[in-house]
């Protein structure tokens, strides 16, 4: 049975970044950055440091699920999640609209 661990990284201007190593890939399971700092280079440097994270721990890449989360008046559509993760380097799994992956 594999060992199951979940870590939050703290960055100025992010509200939550969470993830969950265990097999073969790490899960970035939250990631929300302050409505202050979006558009400044703070979730792409979040991202850049996850990425680094795996990359040095040997993960073959990053999995996520684009998933719209916080206070409502606060969340970013899904179309605006995809985006996001594309330009960072992310790519949609064959058949899905939120299931992400980033192979370091």
């Amino acid at each position: 049975m594999e060992h199951i661990e979940e870590y939050h990284f703290t960055f100025p201007g992010v509200r939550k970044c969470m993830i969950t190593t265990g097999g073969a890939y790490l899960e970035l399971t939250g990631l929300i950055v302050e409505p202050a700092f979006r558009g400044k280079g703070v979730g792409k440097a979040a991202v850049e440091e996850i990425k680094r994270y795996a990359r040095n721990h040997r993960y073959r890449g990053v999995r996520l699920i684009a998933m719209p989360i916080g206070p409502v008046e606060e969340r970013v559509t899904l179309e605006q999640l995809v985006r996001f993760y594309k330009r960072n380097g992310f790519q949609l799994l064959r058949g899905t609209d939120d299931q992400m992956i980033c192979y370091v």
